[in-house]
Protein backbone atom coordinates (compact mmCIF):
# COMPACT_ATOMS: atom_id res chain seq x y z
CA UNK A 1 0.00 0.00 0.00
CA UNK A 2 1.40 3.02 -1.14
CA UNK A 3 0.48 6.97 0.59
CA UNK A 4 0.17 9.80 -1.29
CA UNK A 5 2.85 12.99 -0.87
CA UNK A 6 -0.20 15.07 -0.44
CA UNK A 7 -1.15 12.86 2.72
CA UNK A 8 2.31 12.08 3.89
CA UNK A 9 3.22 15.91 3.94
CA UNK A 10 -0.36 16.99 5.16
CA UNK A 11 -0.28 14.55 7.91
CA UNK A 12 3.45 16.14 9.43
CA UNK A 13 2.03 19.66 9.13
CA UNK A 14 -1.33 18.77 11.48
CA UNK A 15 1.13 17.25 13.86
CA UNK A 16 3.78 20.40 14.06
CA UNK A 17 1.07 22.46 14.41
CA UNK A 18 -0.99 20.43 17.17
CA UNK A 19 1.44 20.72 19.25
CA UNK A 20 2.38 24.49 18.61
CA UNK A 21 -1.18 26.00 18.77
CA UNK A 22 -1.33 23.92 22.18
CA UNK A 23 1.10 26.05 24.09
CA UNK A 24 -0.89 28.33 26.17
CA UNK A 25 -4.44 25.69 26.24
CA UNK A 26 -4.84 23.07 29.55
CA UNK A 27 -7.56 21.62 27.84
CA UNK A 28 -7.54 22.27 24.25
CA UNK A 29 -5.15 22.53 22.05
CA UNK A 30 -6.95 24.75 19.65
CA UNK A 31 -10.70 26.34 19.14
CA UNK A 32 -11.03 28.16 15.68
CA UNK A 33 -13.52 30.14 14.50
CA UNK A 34 -16.64 28.28 13.47
CA UNK A 35 -17.42 28.00 9.55
CA UNK A 36 -20.96 26.59 9.64
CA UNK A 37 -20.78 25.49 5.91
CA UNK A 38 -17.85 23.20 6.98
CA UNK A 39 -18.66 19.88 8.46
CA UNK A 40 -17.26 19.21 12.34
CA UNK A 41 -14.39 17.42 13.26
CA UNK A 42 -16.82 14.93 15.41
CA UNK A 43 -18.88 14.15 12.15
CA UNK A 44 -15.83 12.24 10.61
CA UNK A 45 -15.24 8.70 11.03
CA UNK A 46 -11.69 7.78 12.43
CA UNK A 47 -12.20 3.96 10.55
CA UNK A 48 -10.30 4.48 7.93
CA UNK A 49 -6.70 6.02 7.91
CA UNK A 50 -6.26 9.39 6.47
CA UNK A 51 -9.82 10.71 7.07
CA UNK A 52 -8.85 12.38 10.26
CA UNK A 53 -5.75 13.76 8.85
CA UNK A 54 -7.36 15.05 6.05
CA UNK A 55 -10.36 16.80 7.96
CA UNK A 56 -7.43 18.65 10.27
CA UNK A 57 -5.26 19.49 7.20
CA UNK A 58 -8.68 21.86 6.10
CA UNK A 59 -7.83 25.37 6.67
CA UNK A 60 -11.80 25.92 6.81
CA UNK A 61 -12.72 22.96 8.54
CA UNK A 62 -15.06 23.98 11.70
CA UNK A 63 -12.56 22.73 15.22
CA UNK A 64 -14.95 24.77 17.33
CA UNK A 65 -15.58 21.72 19.23
CA UNK A 66 -11.57 21.67 19.94
CA UNK A 67 -9.28 18.78 20.27
CA UNK A 68 -7.89 17.74 23.41
CA UNK A 69 -4.28 17.37 24.11
CA UNK A 70 -5.25 13.55 25.48
CA UNK A 71 -7.13 12.76 22.66
CA UNK A 72 -4.31 13.96 20.15
CA UNK A 73 -2.91 10.27 19.73
CA UNK A 74 -6.82 9.09 19.52
CA UNK A 75 -8.01 11.58 16.38
CA UNK A 76 -4.88 11.87 14.56
CA UNK A 77 -2.18 9.75 15.18
CA UNK A 78 -3.36 6.04 15.32
CA UNK A 79 -6.12 6.81 12.31
CA UNK A 80 -3.15 7.96 10.82
CA UNK A 81 -0.81 5.68 11.00
CA UNK A 82 -3.29 2.63 10.91
CA UNK A 83 -2.49 0.10 7.99
CA UNK A 84 0.38 1.87 7.28
CA UNK A 85 3.16 -0.11 5.67
CA UNK A 86 6.79 0.08 7.21
CA UNK A 87 8.37 1.78 3.61
CA UNK A 88 5.87 4.75 3.73
CA UNK A 89 6.11 4.80 7.95
CA UNK A 90 9.73 5.86 7.46
CA UNK A 91 9.05 7.87 4.56
CA UNK A 92 7.04 10.13 6.84
CA UNK A 93 9.39 9.57 9.91
CA UNK A 94 12.02 11.46 7.47
CA UNK A 95 10.05 14.48 6.95
CA UNK A 96 9.92 15.29 10.42
CA UNK A 97 12.28 17.15 13.22
CA UNK A 98 12.76 15.37 16.08
CA UNK A 99 11.28 16.24 19.02
CA UNK A 100 7.71 15.09 21.07
CA UNK A 101 5.55 14.89 17.58
CA UNK A 102 7.95 12.75 15.81
CA UNK A 103 8.47 10.65 18.93
CA UNK A 104 4.68 10.09 19.36
CA UNK A 105 4.46 9.23 15.74
CA UNK A 106 7.37 6.89 16.22
CA UNK A 107 5.60 4.75 19.25
CA UNK A 108 2.64 4.80 17.43
CA UNK A 109 4.22 2.99 14.98
CA UNK A 110 5.37 -0.30 16.70
CA UNK A 111 1.76 -0.27 18.77
CA UNK A 112 0.23 -0.61 15.28
CA UNK A 113 3.10 -3.11 13.86
CA UNK A 114 2.93 -5.10 17.56
CA UNK A 115 -0.66 -5.92 17.04
CA UNK A 116 -0.55 -6.53 12.83
CA UNK A 117 2.71 -8.61 13.45
CA UNK A 118 3.84 -9.28 16.59
CA UNK A 119 7.14 -11.16 15.38
CA UNK A 120 8.15 -8.13 13.02
CA UNK A 121 7.59 -5.57 15.34
CA UNK A 122 9.87 -7.47 17.91
CA UNK A 123 12.74 -8.02 14.97
CA UNK A 124 12.59 -4.75 14.06
CA UNK A 125 12.71 -3.14 17.68
CA UNK A 126 16.16 -5.33 18.13
CA UNK A 127 17.78 -3.74 14.84
CA UNK A 128 17.16 -0.28 16.52
CA UNK A 129 19.13 -1.22 19.65
CA UNK A 130 21.96 1.93 19.72
CA UNK A 131 19.89 4.34 18.50
CA UNK A 132 18.06 7.26 19.59
CA UNK A 133 15.09 5.70 18.53
CA UNK A 134 15.43 2.23 20.60
CA UNK A 135 13.30 3.14 23.27
CA UNK A 136 10.20 5.19 21.51
CA UNK A 137 10.10 1.78 20.02
CA UNK A 138 10.37 -0.49 22.63
CA UNK A 139 7.80 1.58 24.39
CA UNK A 140 5.37 1.35 21.52
CA UNK A 141 5.76 -2.86 21.80
CA UNK A 142 5.45 -3.10 25.67
CA UNK A 143 2.15 -0.60 26.00
CA UNK A 144 0.47 -3.72 23.84
CA UNK A 145 2.68 -6.76 24.95
CA UNK A 146 2.11 -5.30 28.51
CA UNK A 147 -2.24 -6.07 27.79
CA UNK A 148 -1.65 -9.49 26.43
CA UNK A 149 1.16 -10.80 27.81
CA UNK A 150 2.14 -9.26 31.16
CA UNK A 151 4.75 -11.63 32.70
CA UNK A 152 6.95 -11.34 28.92
CA UNK A 153 6.72 -7.74 29.19
CA UNK A 154 7.48 -7.38 32.27
CA UNK A 155 10.57 -9.69 31.75
CA UNK A 156 11.78 -7.45 28.68
CA UNK A 157 11.41 -4.24 30.63
CA UNK A 158 13.60 -5.59 33.34
CA UNK A 159 16.06 -6.33 30.76
CA UNK A 160 16.88 -3.04 30.17
CA UNK A 161 20.00 -1.99 31.51
CA UNK A 162 19.84 2.10 31.67
CA UNK A 163 17.84 2.71 34.82
CA UNK A 164 16.07 6.07 33.72
CA UNK A 165 14.83 4.47 30.29
CA UNK A 166 13.69 1.29 32.33
CA UNK A 167 11.60 3.67 34.57
CA UNK A 168 10.23 5.06 31.67
CA UNK A 169 9.32 2.10 30.29
CA UNK A 170 7.19 0.82 33.24
CA UNK A 171 5.28 3.93 33.71
CA UNK A 172 4.12 4.06 29.71
CA UNK A 173 3.21 -0.12 30.59
CA UNK A 174 1.27 0.75 33.88
CA UNK A 175 -0.35 3.94 31.74
CA UNK A 176 -1.76 0.93 29.29
CA UNK A 177 -2.04 -1.63 31.27
CA UNK A 178 -4.35 0.24 34.28
CA UNK A 179 -7.85 0.53 32.13
CA UNK A 180 -7.35 -3.39 32.02
CA UNK A 181 -5.76 -4.63 34.98
CA UNK A 182 -5.81 -2.61 37.64
CA UNK A 183 -4.64 -4.84 40.11
CA UNK A 184 -1.32 -5.63 37.94
CA UNK A 185 -0.72 -2.18 37.22
CA UNK A 186 -0.72 -1.26 40.98
CA UNK A 187 1.73 -4.27 41.71
CA UNK A 188 4.06 -2.88 38.67
CA UNK A 189 4.01 0.17 40.56
CA UNK A 190 6.25 -0.37 43.07
CA UNK A 191 8.79 -1.66 40.72
CA UNK A 192 8.82 2.44 39.45
CA UNK A 193 11.36 4.77 41.09
CA UNK A 194 8.82 7.15 43.61
CA UNK A 195 8.00 10.38 41.68
CA UNK A 196 5.82 12.86 40.49
CA UNK A 197 4.96 11.01 37.19
CA UNK A 198 4.77 7.65 39.53
CA UNK A 199 2.32 9.38 41.80
CA UNK A 200 0.25 9.94 38.25
CA UNK A 201 -0.01 5.98 38.01
CA UNK A 202 -1.52 6.03 41.07
CA UNK A 203 -4.34 8.01 40.02
CA UNK A 204 -4.91 6.11 36.61
CA UNK A 205 -5.23 2.76 38.72
CA UNK A 206 -7.57 4.10 41.12
CA UNK A 207 -9.84 5.75 38.02
CA UNK A 208 -9.92 2.48 36.68
CA UNK A 209 -10.97 0.38 39.47
CA UNK A 210 -13.67 3.27 40.37
CA UNK A 211 -14.90 2.57 36.82
CA UNK A 212 -15.46 -1.18 38.21
CA UNK A 213 -16.56 -0.43 41.77
CA UNK A 214 -16.52 2.95 43.45
CA UNK A 215 -17.20 1.77 46.68
CA UNK A 216 -14.42 -0.69 46.76
CA UNK A 217 -12.11 1.58 45.03
CA UNK A 218 -12.97 4.49 47.64
CA UNK A 219 -12.26 1.85 50.63
CA UNK A 220 -8.61 0.55 48.80
CA UNK A 221 -7.66 4.20 48.96
CA UNK A 222 -8.17 4.36 51.87
CA UNK A 223 -6.53 2.15 53.57
CA UNK A 224 -3.18 3.19 51.31
CA UNK A 225 -0.32 3.48 53.91
CA UNK A 226 1.37 6.40 52.42
CA UNK A 227 -0.62 9.40 52.38
CA UNK A 228 0.70 10.83 49.28
CA UNK A 229 -0.79 8.09 47.46
CA UNK A 230 -3.79 7.68 49.49
CA UNK A 231 -4.78 11.34 48.71
CA UNK A 232 -4.14 10.98 45.30
CA UNK A 233 -6.11 8.06 44.84
CA UNK A 234 -8.31 9.09 47.15
CA UNK A 235 -8.70 12.63 44.55
CA UNK A 236 -8.67 10.32 41.54
CA UNK A 237 -11.96 8.16 42.68
CA UNK A 238 -14.32 10.92 43.95
CA UNK A 239 -12.75 12.43 39.86
CA UNK A 240 -13.98 9.17 38.34
CA UNK A 241 -17.58 8.97 40.33
CA UNK A 242 -18.21 12.94 39.40
CA UNK A 243 -17.50 12.46 35.96
CA UNK A 244 -20.82 10.23 35.90
CA UNK A 245 -22.77 11.38 39.27
CA UNK A 246 -21.15 14.68 40.55
CA UNK A 247 -24.09 14.50 43.59
CA UNK A 248 -23.14 11.09 44.64
CA UNK A 249 -19.05 12.20 44.36
CA UNK A 250 -20.41 15.41 46.87
CA UNK A 251 -21.74 12.59 49.18
CA UNK A 252 -18.61 10.46 49.25
CA UNK A 253 -16.25 13.22 50.16
CA UNK A 254 -18.65 14.30 52.90
CA UNK A 255 -18.24 10.27 54.28
CA UNK A 256 -14.56 10.96 54.22
CA UNK A 257 -12.73 11.40 57.61
CA UNK A 258 -9.20 12.45 58.73
CA UNK A 259 -9.03 14.63 54.89
CA UNK A 260 -6.76 17.49 54.97
CA UNK A 261 -7.63 20.93 53.89
CA UNK A 262 -5.88 20.73 50.74
CA UNK A 263 -7.58 17.18 49.69
CA UNK A 264 -10.95 18.70 50.79
CA UNK A 265 -10.51 21.89 48.57
CA UNK A 266 -9.47 19.51 45.91
CA UNK A 267 -12.21 17.10 45.86
CA UNK A 268 -14.31 19.94 45.89
CA UNK A 269 -13.12 22.00 43.04
CA UNK A 270 -13.04 18.46 41.42
CA UNK A 271 -16.68 17.92 41.69
CA UNK A 272 -17.98 21.27 40.98
CA UNK A 273 -15.96 21.23 37.73
CA UNK A 274 -18.14 18.50 36.70
CA UNK A 275 -21.11 19.38 38.47
CA UNK A 276 -21.78 23.32 37.43
CA UNK A 277 -21.98 21.67 34.00
CA UNK A 278 -24.28 19.45 33.75
CA UNK A 279 -26.52 20.90 36.65
CA UNK A 280 -25.12 24.26 37.48
CA UNK A 281 -28.30 25.32 39.69
CA UNK A 282 -27.85 21.78 41.86
CA UNK A 283 -24.09 22.56 41.85
CA UNK A 284 -24.67 26.11 43.33
CA UNK A 285 -27.06 25.20 46.38
CA UNK A 286 -24.61 22.24 47.41
CA UNK A 287 -21.51 24.95 47.53
CA UNK A 288 -23.48 27.72 48.59
CA UNK A 289 -25.06 25.54 51.70
CA UNK A 290 -21.27 24.68 52.54
CA UNK A 291 -20.54 26.78 55.37
CA UNK A 292 -16.82 25.84 55.03
CA UNK A 293 -16.62 25.77 51.00
CA UNK A 294 -13.11 26.74 50.13
CA UNK A 295 -13.25 29.80 47.73
CA UNK A 296 -10.60 28.06 46.27
CA UNK A 297 -12.86 25.22 44.62
CA UNK A 298 -15.07 27.51 43.41
CA UNK A 299 -12.93 29.60 41.47
CA UNK A 300 -11.48 25.99 40.07
CA UNK A 301 -14.59 25.10 39.38
CA UNK A 302 -15.77 28.25 37.57
CA UNK A 303 -13.24 27.53 35.06
CA UNK A 304 -14.21 24.75 33.46
CA UNK A 305 -18.12 26.14 33.57
CA UNK A 306 -17.33 29.18 31.38
CA UNK A 307 -15.60 26.99 28.86
CA UNK A 308 -18.47 24.97 28.64
CA UNK A 309 -21.44 27.55 29.40
CA UNK A 310 -20.10 30.99 29.28
CA UNK A 311 -24.10 32.57 29.97
CA UNK A 312 -24.57 30.25 33.19
CA UNK A 313 -21.16 31.40 34.47
CA UNK A 314 -21.60 34.65 33.91
CA UNK A 315 -25.19 34.44 35.73
CA UNK A 316 -23.69 32.47 38.36
CA UNK A 317 -20.98 34.24 39.12
CA UNK A 318 -23.08 37.25 39.84
CA UNK A 319 -24.81 34.30 42.27
CA UNK A 320 -22.10 33.83 43.59
CA UNK A 321 -20.56 37.22 44.20
CA UNK A 322 -23.99 38.56 45.65
CA UNK A 323 -24.40 35.44 48.30
CA UNK A 324 -20.64 34.70 49.49
CA UNK A 325 -18.74 37.92 51.06
CA UNK A 326 -15.72 36.02 51.83
CA UNK A 327 -15.18 35.21 47.72
CA UNK A 328 -12.49 36.82 45.93
CA UNK A 329 -14.34 38.26 43.14
CA UNK A 330 -11.03 39.20 41.06
CA UNK A 331 -9.75 35.36 41.26
CA UNK A 332 -13.57 34.18 40.26
CA UNK A 333 -13.38 37.01 37.63
CA UNK A 334 -10.23 36.03 36.01
CA UNK A 335 -11.28 32.14 36.35
CA UNK A 336 -14.46 32.80 34.31
CA UNK A 337 -12.67 34.90 31.80
CA UNK A 338 -9.70 32.16 31.35
CA UNK A 339 -12.83 29.58 30.46
CA UNK A 340 -14.75 31.87 28.43
CA UNK A 341 -12.15 32.41 26.53
CA UNK A 342 -11.61 29.18 24.33
CA UNK A 343 -14.77 29.97 22.36
CA UNK A 344 -15.30 33.82 22.80
CA UNK A 345 -12.23 35.57 23.71
CA UNK A 346 -13.20 39.16 22.52
CA UNK A 347 -16.40 38.92 25.08
CA UNK A 348 -14.25 37.57 27.81
CA UNK A 349 -12.26 40.35 27.48
CA UNK A 350 -14.60 43.04 27.22
CA UNK A 351 -16.19 41.53 29.86
CA UNK A 352 -13.16 41.29 32.13
CA UNK A 353 -12.12 44.79 31.53
CA UNK A 354 -15.66 45.90 32.78
CA UNK A 355 -15.74 44.05 36.01
CA UNK A 356 -12.13 45.32 37.35
CA UNK A 357 -11.08 48.09 35.38
CA UNK A 358 -7.38 49.05 37.19
CA UNK A 359 -7.76 45.97 39.35
CA UNK A 360 -7.46 43.72 36.59
CA UNK A 361 -4.71 41.12 36.72
CA UNK A 362 -3.08 41.72 33.40
CA UNK A 363 -1.87 38.05 33.11
CA UNK A 364 -5.30 36.70 32.35
CA UNK A 365 -5.56 39.36 29.35
CA UNK A 366 -2.18 38.99 28.20
CA UNK A 367 -2.99 35.48 27.73
CA UNK A 368 -6.54 36.02 25.80
CA UNK A 369 -4.94 38.11 23.82
CA UNK A 370 -1.82 36.04 22.85
CA UNK A 371 -4.10 33.27 22.35
CA UNK A 372 -7.21 34.84 20.45
CA UNK A 373 -4.49 36.59 17.84
CA UNK A 374 -3.21 33.34 16.61
CA UNK A 375 -6.59 33.29 14.50
CA UNK A 376 -7.70 36.72 14.10
CA UNK A 377 -5.06 39.41 14.32
CA UNK A 378 -7.31 42.03 12.98
CA UNK A 379 -9.69 41.54 15.32
CA UNK A 380 -7.33 41.08 18.40
CA UNK A 381 -5.85 44.84 17.61
CA UNK A 382 -8.65 46.61 17.21
CA UNK A 383 -10.38 45.58 20.60
CA UNK A 384 -7.34 46.02 22.81
CA UNK A 385 -7.53 49.59 21.80
CA UNK A 386 -10.94 49.88 22.82
CA UNK A 387 -10.86 47.98 26.54
CA UNK A 388 -11.84 50.91 28.99
CA UNK A 389 -9.26 50.69 31.42
CA UNK A 390 -5.46 50.96 31.02
CA UNK A 391 -4.28 48.27 32.99
CA UNK A 392 -6.31 46.48 30.13
CA UNK A 393 -5.01 47.63 27.20
CA UNK A 394 -1.43 47.21 28.00
CA UNK A 395 -2.16 43.79 29.12
CA UNK A 396 -4.11 42.56 25.65
CA UNK A 397 -1.21 44.64 23.24
CA UNK A 398 1.44 42.79 25.69
CA UNK A 399 -0.57 39.85 24.41
CA UNK A 400 -0.18 40.63 21.11
CA UNK A 401 3.76 41.58 21.33
CA UNK A 402 4.23 38.01 22.50
CA UNK A 403 2.74 36.48 19.66
CA UNK A 404 4.08 38.60 16.89
CA UNK A 405 7.65 39.64 18.37
CA UNK A 406 9.46 35.85 17.23
CA UNK A 407 8.04 36.28 13.11
CA UNK A 408 7.27 40.21 12.77
CA UNK A 409 9.36 42.00 15.43
CA UNK A 410 8.56 45.40 13.63
CA UNK A 411 4.84 45.27 14.01
CA UNK A 412 5.46 43.97 18.03
CA UNK A 413 7.48 47.45 18.00
CA UNK A 414 4.35 49.02 16.50
CA UNK A 415 2.30 47.61 19.81
CA UNK A 416 4.50 48.48 22.13
CA UNK A 417 4.83 52.28 21.05
CA UNK A 418 0.72 52.98 21.74
CA UNK A 419 1.54 51.36 25.21
CA UNK A 420 0.59 54.15 27.98
CA UNK A 421 2.14 52.71 31.04
CA UNK A 422 5.74 53.12 30.89
CA UNK A 423 6.74 50.31 33.18
CA UNK A 424 4.15 48.25 31.56
CA UNK A 425 5.72 49.51 27.94
CA UNK A 426 9.22 48.63 28.69
CA UNK A 427 8.33 45.00 29.94
CA UNK A 428 6.86 44.67 26.78
CA UNK A 429 9.69 45.39 24.73
CA UNK A 430 12.07 43.66 26.57
CA UNK A 431 9.58 40.70 25.80
CA UNK A 432 10.07 41.47 22.35
CA UNK A 433 13.86 41.92 22.12
CA UNK A 434 14.94 38.85 24.13
CA UNK A 435 12.25 36.76 21.78
CA UNK A 436 14.39 38.10 18.55
CA UNK A 437 17.72 37.83 20.68
CA UNK A 438 16.92 34.15 20.45
CA UNK A 439 17.49 33.57 16.97
CA UNK A 440 19.02 36.97 15.60
CA UNK A 441 21.35 38.38 17.10
CA UNK A 442 22.48 40.91 15.06
CA UNK A 443 18.05 41.75 14.47
CA UNK A 444 18.07 42.23 17.99
CA UNK A 445 20.36 45.20 18.15
CA UNK A 446 19.08 46.78 15.04
CA UNK A 447 15.59 45.99 16.79
CA UNK A 448 16.77 47.89 20.24
CA UNK A 449 18.28 50.65 17.68
CA UNK A 450 15.08 51.47 16.19
CA UNK A 451 13.23 51.31 19.61
CA UNK A 452 15.45 53.85 20.96
CA UNK A 453 14.87 56.29 17.49
CA UNK A 454 11.48 55.85 17.59
CA UNK A 455 11.35 56.74 21.35
CA UNK A 456 10.09 53.51 22.78
CA UNK A 457 13.04 52.98 25.05
CA UNK A 458 15.42 55.97 26.40
CA UNK A 459 18.29 57.32 24.21
CA UNK A 460 21.17 56.51 26.48
CA UNK A 461 19.99 52.50 26.27
CA UNK A 462 23.07 50.64 25.66
CA UNK A 463 23.01 48.43 22.18
CA UNK A 464 22.69 45.42 24.10
CA UNK A 465 22.27 43.54 27.71
CA UNK A 466 20.26 46.26 29.26
CA UNK A 467 19.09 46.18 32.56
CA UNK A 468 15.39 44.91 32.53
CA UNK A 469 12.42 47.18 34.47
Amino acid sequence: MRVSRTFVLGLAAVLAVSFVVGFWSERRLVDLPSKSAQPSVSSFSYTERGTAADALVSPTADLSAGLRRRNWRQFLVDPGLRGISWDDAQRLLKGMVHGPKRAAVYTALFRELYLRDREEALARVETLKGTPDYYLALRGVLEIRAKQEPNQALSQVRAVADTAQRDFLLRSMISSLSSEKPDVAWEWIRLVAPSAKSIELVGEVARAKSRQDPAAALAWAGKLPLSFERNKAVQSVVEQQAEKNPAAAAKTIDSLDNVSASLKTALEATILEKWLVSNSADALSWALARPDLSPAALQDGFKAFAESDPIGALESYNVVTSRLENIDKTALAKNVALGWMKTQPDSAASWLDQQLGEQLPGDVMRQIFYEWSTFDLGQAEKLSQSLGSVNGRDAAKTGLVMRLAADQPDKALDQVRTMENRVARLKAFYTAYDSVEKTDLIGAVKFKRKARDLGVIPQNEPPVLAPRP
